[in-house]
């Protein structure tokens, strides 16, 4: 599929979805991200789908922090190698 026809996509090649799934407890989408190159970074992630309201959470999904942001391009900021967990 060309990269223009991607679900989704990051602006970094150190930045890797590791996760895209429908939440444990809801019909929302999780989405987990990785950051390889062990150095805290932005990265812009684009979805083929609009997004209603993004919350950082948990590896156990709990209700997590309002990111203050919708739509089909999203602003992150990863930290180094941990996994980071939106909702």
């Amino acid at each position: 599929m060309p990269a223009q026809l991607s679900f989704i996509s990051v602006s970094s090649s150190f930045a890797r979805v590791t996760t895209l799934k429908k939440s444990d407890t809801d019909n929302s989408l999780i989405i987990r991200l990785v950051e390889m190159e062990g150095k805290t970074q932005n990265v812009e992630l684009k979805l083929s789908a609009r997004v209603m309201n993004l919350y950082e959470t948990n590896l156990i999904e709990d209700k997590g922090i309002d990111m203050g942001q919708s739509g089909k391009i999203l602003n992150l900021n990863i930290g180094k190698n941990p996994v980071e967990t939106f909702h």
